[in-house]
């Protein structure tokens, strides 16, 4: 039992050994087994995901098969369809050419008959001794020499005879036509001496470069016809003659000046055509019966704003004789060519144009000092011109500067001062890549961008080193082939060798200079010969940014997973553009969206149909891929907001963009049943614009107009706003002018006259507020007056109807008593009626006047052009007593009283003013204005005093006004506490004046204070908050200042002062209640422009205006009166070239292209006229003004079907 036990121990001690030797083993061969698992799950997790991405792959693959399927499809069934397309096409060729083959040889047997018959005819005429008079067929191409058959021969002298006697036949008929035509002439101009006479028609222009002579000039005598040396080789069958035709207009050519008599086949078309009057008389009952559906009223000259009705009319003889081409379309021809005969002339149309946009040439200010010639030289100096300018002498400055090795020439740090840590010259840039766009204007936040940064290019301390040392690499022991990690150790080695433990003890720019001169000296170059002439082989390279993404990366592995890893493939970016000129989706610029792609759109948007921006999104990405055609984007993008619409069927925005994509692809009857449905789900005034801009002809833009008054007026009966009122207005005068541009005046009158008055119901103008119904009074006396509406409301680069641009007032354009072509007492009843409709008893009376304020300005001007000084001061003055604080009614009363000749009262009214008004500084500011105009600054000191203590809490304080001012204004002043100065019940109200407070601080310093701290009151001025009006009374006032102080030092200051306004000042303009749509105002510039030419001598007006124009090339108003300076310059050519270049830069302005066709016939250029005549008509197919001058017959340019498309 001993034995046994003690085995048993024995066993389980050497158990026990063997286990524990066999432990580490097992624990080795566990963590191998984990560590294998742990691989096999990183390589089955990457395999899974590569698992997913071709999955995902193998799904677009598979959608891209089954649109690549489909697309075949419909490719096999177009190619079907084109097949027997042609098959029937080639049927109807073989058929064709069988007649083809038929009929030439029917003509060629008919041409040698007609030779045959010509020649017997011939023959038989020179045998009795005849020739002909005119050609017997209009196709024959040359007369050709008939072979005598009497046997004379060519050189006897009895053939000379012959020759002789034929041709003093030949000037006797000639003769003879010529006396005969001549008294046709003079009969049919006894026959119309009776009516009243018309302007003689003057002789076409010659092509000169001066103005045309005055319009009283007599036309040449006509030369005599007897005395003709040889036989007129004129072509008689032209020559017919019409006897109720007026005389030859301008554009006529000579060929056809001469004329026959009548033929009896002319006579016969005359006497058919009797029944033409009666059609025209029935047109135009037609027409004056309609009051929308109607054709032109050609009758009546709407451009004009005269009413002159004593106009010559055909007697009732000439009207019976016209022949049927007389009538065109019902219209009549004799009328048009009247018309055309009495278009003005270039001139004229030109100084016509800018008093339609009120920029009509001013003279320059009394009194003002002029630029001599040498001060505009340096103004002008920037407009391109040849000759050479005297410039002054400056420092100089080496040639070499270009040069980077100029950084080893010693006078690189001593004469130009430069340090060769200077980026200028020591940097990384690569010359043939582009600058980062983003990186210039503010920061790039794509890590991957491909294009060069700053913080790129600039060189580090040991760049610069390198960079120095790289002019002489076996310096440092290395060449050309180094790399650059070698080259930056050996740099480093060197550093360590050359400075050792002062390395860290001397600056960057030490150490550069210590390494220029080593480099020197291992080139044994000899100062100041330093500079390399050589090439570099290495240089710096910039600072190496990451890669593009991951996913990009993953993709070019998976395209080549042969690709070294420090290498980019080259080719893949290869076809993207070289300028980053526009942002899109994959532009990592801006924050990614996870919804930047297509296919997660699509999910987005099935997860959220009623999110609206995320359709929109997913069809503008489908509109612009790059890799599909324009046809099938298109499809895919309208297919996406159809889809929308589908949940989304009253949302105006999805409607816009459906139909501007939708009208790009649909006929004009489907646009049109696709906007139909748009109106009917989302009734937005937004959708009813697009209506209205997509359909083209007149009765469907004002049946669209009508309905859009309509649904507008429905939405008003619930409430006006200002918005609504605002759109109501917009529509009204929209389709009113829409009438006026195809030439229906009495239909426009007739609208807006229905719509400021009704006798049923409301009408329009009870659902506006009473500022824009005044609005649209003034704008009905506008069209009363002048036949147009006012140019003022709408963009001057868009003529005919559009939007509304601005709300602003204006004054009716009457210059002189003359332009008033209304009665006066019927003008003034439109007047007070206007004023009596506009005033709505809810407001109070000062609010009453300020809404009519537009009415009220405009009547009073009517009595000062028509010098009714008594009627205009009663009514400012019972004005005033309501609105006080009106400085425009006070501007006004004080003209009146100085046209008067009253000037003491006009200075009475502005004390009694400030006197009414103590703390108002707007009042203050126009007072010390007029007051500085009068030349009566004496009295401005005790009233300035007066006026800025009104604001202290002791008024009677001993402190100066201007410290006082200039607390207020926040300017630092010496002497002034920094305590409460100002009236606790005034400080609220010292805001909204801070403006018109700075105005009146730099009049005073203007009066009292030096040209420098008057300069310093006006720029602190433009510092500071104020409104567009304030801000263009602050830039006048400094313009006028500087003008004022115009020496042979100072003129450079006032141009570049000039140049600075209108570069800064803004002339992009919102549009009203619209914030997304912009618009160009040039108002406030061209007065800018006016100030500044009355400045500069007449010589230099040209190219002054040159090269404002080139700055503004939007500025139309500037534009025409460039073209009218170089009229009468006498620059012809250039003015064509300009008139073409604004007629391109504004294709939809009436006004470019009447100058750019008046300069072509000036210069007598017939086929360019008629090529302008197209494109204008092209972009303006409704402009009734162009239809009438483009109609009559010596100008034709359209066929019956063109007209008759256009009509519509």
């Amino acid at each position: 039992m001993v034995k046994e036990h003690g085995q048993l121990r024995l066993n389980a001690a050497s158990d026990s050994v063997l286990h524990s030797a066999a432990r580490p083993a097992a624990e080795l061969k566990l963590k191998e087994a984990e560590e294998k698992l742990s691989k096999h799950r990183e390589l089955l997790q990457k395999d899974e995901a590569i698992l997913r991405q071709l999955i995902q792959q193998e799904l677009k693959k598979r959608e891209s098969l089954k649109a690549a399927e489909g697309k075949v499809a419909r490719l096999k069934e177009q190619l079907l369809a084109s097949e027997k397309i042609v098959n029937a096409n080639k049927t109807l060729l073989k058929k064709l050419q069988e007649q083809v083959h038929r009929v030439e040889h029917r003509v060629s047997i008919k041409k040698s008959q007609i030779v045959k018959f010509q020649k017997e005819v011939a023959q038989a005429r020179l045998a009795a001794g005849r020739v002909p008079k005119r050609k017997q067929d209009s196709n024959q191409l040359l007369p050709r020499k008939l072979q005598r058959v009497d046997g004379l021969a060519p050189g006897s002298e009895r053939h000379f005879a012959e020759l002789i006697a034929q041709k003093q036949r030949l000037q006797q008929l000639e003769a003879e036509y010529a006396l005969k035509i001549q008294k046709l002439k003079e009969a049919q101009a006894l026959r119309h001496r009776g009516a009243a006479s018309e302007p003689p028609s003057e002789p076409l222009p010659v092509r000169t470069c001066t103005p045309p002579p005055p319009q009283n000039q007599p036309p040449p005598p006509p030369t005599s016809p007897f005395s003709l040396p040889q036989p007129s080789l004129h072509d008689l069958t032209q020559d017919k003659l019409t006897l109720d035709s007026e005389d030859v207009p301008e554009g006529e050519d000579h060929e056809s000046e001469s004329t026959a008599a009548p033929t009896a086949a002319a006579a016969a078309a005359a006497a058919s055509s009797a029944a033409a009057p009666a059609a025209a008389t029935a047109t135009g009952t037609r027409r004056r019966s309609s009051s929308s559906f109607t054709k032109p009223n050609l009758d009546q000259v709407a451009s004009t704003p005269t009413k002159d009705n004593n106009a010559a009319k055909p007697s009732k003889a000439a009207t019976a004789s016209r022949e049927p081409s007389e009538m065109f379309a019902g219209l009549d021809m004799d009328t048009l060519k009247q018309r055309y005969q009495q278009q003005d002339q270039l001139g004229e149309l030109l100084l016509r144009e800018l008093q339609k946009v009120g920029e009509a040439e001013e003279t320059p200010p009394a009194g003002k000092v002029q630029l001599s010639a040498v001060e505009v030289d340096a103004v002008s100096s920037h407009s391109g011109g040849s000759e050479l300018k005297l410039v002054p002498f400056e420092p100089y400055h080496s040639s070499l500067l270009v040069f980077r090795s100029y950084r080893f020439s010693p006078y690189y740090r001593t004469k130009e001062k430069l340090a060769l840590s200077s980026v200028t010259y020591s940097n990384a840039i690569e010359p043939k890549k582009c600058f980062c766009r983003f990186d210039l204007t503010g920061t790039c936040n794509d890590d991957g961008c491909r294009w060069q940064h700053m913080r790129n290019c600039t060189l580090t301390g040991n760049q610069l080193f390198q960079d120095i040392l790289s002019y002489n690499l076996p310096l440092i022991s290395c060449s050309d082939s180094s790399s650059s990690e070698e080259i930056g150790a050996s740099t480093e080695k060197y550093m360590k060798k050359l400075f050792g433990p002062n390395k860290d003890r001397m600056g960057s720019d030490q150490k550069a200079v210590f390494l220029v001169s080593k480099v020197n000296e291992s080139k044994r170059h000899v100062p100041p010969f330093t500079t390399f002439k050589d090439m570099r082989r290495w240089r710096p390279k910039p600072s190496a940014h990451t890669d593009l993404s991951a996913e990009e990366d993953s993709e070019d592995e998976s395209v080549d997973r042969s690709q070294a890893p420090g290498k980019r493939v080259e080719g893949s970016k290869s076809s993207a553009s070289a300028l980053d000129v526009c942002v899109t989706s994959e532009d990592r610029r801006y924050f990614i969206s996870e919804t930047d792609d297509i296919s997660n759109l699509e999910t987005s948007v099935m997860e959220n149909p009623c999110n609206t921006q995320l359709w929109i999104k997913l069809a503008f990405k489908y509109l612009n891929q790059a890799q599909t055609s324009p046809a099938e984007c298109l499809e895919a993008a309208l297919n996406t907001l159809s889809r929308a619409l589908e949940s989304n069927c009253e949302n105006p925005e999805v409607w816009s963009h459906y139909l501007s994509l939708f009208s790009r692809r649909g006929s004009r009857e489907e646009v049109q049943q696709m906007c139909e449905m748009a109106v009917e789900h989302a009734p937005d005034y937004r959708v009813w614009w697009n209506y209205l801009d997509l359909d083209s002809s007149f009765e469907g833009k004002d049946y669209v107009c009508e309905r859009l008054l309509q649904y507008l007026l429905n939405e008003a009966s619930a409430g006006v706003t200002e918005k609504l009122s605002f759109q109501l207005m917009e529509a009204l005068l929209y389709r009113v002018d829409l009438n006026l541009f195809t030439g229906r005046m009495e239909s426009a009158l007739a609208i807006l006259q229905n719509a400021l008055k009704s006798a049923n119901e409301r009408s329009v103008a009870d659902h506006l507020t009473p500022s824009d119904r005044s609005l649209v009074w003034l704008s009905y006396i506008h069209l009363t007056e002048f036949d147009c509406l006012p140019s003022s409301l709408c963009s001057p680069a868009e003529s005919g109807p559009s939007r509304l641009v601005s709300r602003e007032h204006f004054l009716l354009p009457w210059r002189t008593r003359q332009d008033i072509s209304t009665p006066l007492h019927i003008l003034v009843a439109l007047f007070h009626d206007a004023i009596g409709l506009c005033s709505d008893e809810t407001l109070s009376p000062s609010e009453r006047t300020l809404a009519c304020m537009p009415l009220h300005t405009n009547l009073i001007f009517l009595n000062k052009v028509l010098e009714r000084f008594d009627e205009g001061i009663e009514l400012c003055e019972s004005l005033l007593e309501l609105r006080p604080e009106s400085c425009a009614l006070r501007d006004a009363l004080a003209d009146l009283h100085i046209g008067k000749g009253n000037g003491d009262r006009a200075v009475s009214m502005w004390l009694h003013a400030l006197a009414e008004c103590p703390n108002n500084a707007e009042v203050f500011y126009h007072s010390c204005k007029f007051l500085m105009a009068q030349d009566k600054c004496g009295a401005i000191m005790p009233l300035f005093r007066g006026f800025v203590l009104s604001f202290c809490e002791d008024e009677q304080s001993q402190r100066n006004p201007v410290d006082v001012l200039r607390l207020i204004l926040g300017v630092p002043a010496e002497g002034i506490p920094r305590g409460s100065v100002i009236k606790k019940e005034l400080q609220q109200q010292l805001g909204p004046q801070m403006p018109y407070l700075h105005l009146v601080h730099c009049r005073w310093q203007w009066l009292h204070g030096s040209a420098e701290e008057t300069v310093d009151a006006f720029e602190r001025a433009l510092g500071s908050a104020m409104q567009l009006e304030e801000l263009h009374k602050l830039w006048m006032d400094y313009l006028v200042f500087s003008s004022s102080q115009q020496t042979s030092s100072q003129s450079k200051v006032f141009s570049d002062l000039v140049q600075r306004c209108l570069s800064t000042v803004p002339s992009r303009l919102q549009f009203p209640f619209n914030p997304a749509q912009y618009w160009s105002c040039y108002r406030f510039h061209n007065k800018v422009v006016n100030l500044y030419l009355s400045c500069l001598p007449h010589s230099q007006h040209a190219a002054v205006l040159e090269r404002l124009r080139d700055a503004m090339p939007n500025n139309l108003e500037l534009g025409l009166r460039f073209l009218r300076q170089e009229w009468q310059d006498g620059n012809c050519e250039r003015l064509k070239f300009q008139a073409r270049m604004m007629s391109s830069n504004a294709p939809k302005c009436l006004a470019t292209w009447k100058i750019a066709i008046a300069v072509e016939r000036e210069l007598k250029e017939r086929s360019e006229v008629r090529l302008l005549y197209q494109q204008a008509l092209h972009n303006l197919p409704l402009c009734a003004a162009l239809w009438k001058d483009v109609i009559p017959p010596h100008v034709t340019l359209i066929t019956r079907k063109h007209l008759t498309a256009t009509q519509q």
